[in-house]
């Protein structure tokens, strides 16, 4: 018993991650409700998963209000874009999908564009919390990033969007894991893409890397 419980045992590990991924989760929810700083959460909260687990890992209360503090200008400047962009392929769809013309056909494509949105949201943050790199920069990044990895993309969308689909296909389910939304869903999320990404992002900390040398 006293090998289960000793601060080095691999329960005491995971327990300590869970407990990691729970205020994490907390402090994700918490930062997202002035709704405008959902960028500079999300961006905070892909800096403090990528580094869970390397020899970068420290204190997830501290190293999360230091990479919302840090990026919070250009986050929140992408999210707003991000958000209006949203915003107009909706009310675009509904407009187009009444009309009974040719240009009702128009709707597949912005339906398109907003699944793909999803994706390119994931893209945007964690490149953000990795990269120093101009806004527009990372906005042509994370979509060649999402549509070269395809399949990845669709699985971290999915990821990311489970609970908006189980609202609409399945209320019981997701009245049920209501729970899981506010206390572990956005950081395992999170904490799931980053291994995804960990792999799309190795060559180009190499080039990071080498560029830091060279200066």
């Amino acid at each position: 018993m006293n090998g289960i419980f000793s601060i080095d045992s691999k329960f005491m590990r995971i327990m300590g991650r869970v407990a990691d991924l729970l205020i994490l989760n907390v402090l994700y929810l918490v930062t997202c409700i002035p709704i405008i700083t959902i960028g500079a959460a999300t961006t905070a909260l892909y800096s403090v998963c990528f580094k869970i687990g390397t020899d970068q890992e420290e204190g997830v209360t501290r190293s999360y209000f230091r990479a919302f503090a840090a990026d919070f200008k250009q986050s929140t400047i992408l999210w707003l874009v991000l958000l209006v962009f949203g915003v107009c392929l909706v009310l675009d769809f509904l407009i187009f999908i009444r009309m009974q013309n040719a240009l009702r056909y128009l709707c597949f494509p912005l339906a398109t564009l907003f699944i793909l949105l999803p994706m390119v949201f994931c893209y945007i943050f964690s490149l953000l919390s990795q990269f120093r790199s101009k806004t527009l920069d990372t906005l042509r990044n994370a979509f060649v990033l999402c549509l070269g990895y395809l399949p990845r993309s669709i699985l971290m969308g999915a990821i990311g969007m489970l609970p908006f689909i189980l609202l609409l296909t399945n209320m019981y389910v997701f009245l049920q894991a209501g729970f899981l939304w506010f206390t572990f869903f956005f950081s395992v999320a999170a904490y799931l893409n980053s291994r995804i990404l960990r792999k799309v992002f190795r060559p180009y900390y190499q080039n990071q890397e080498e560029d830091a040398l060279s200066d």
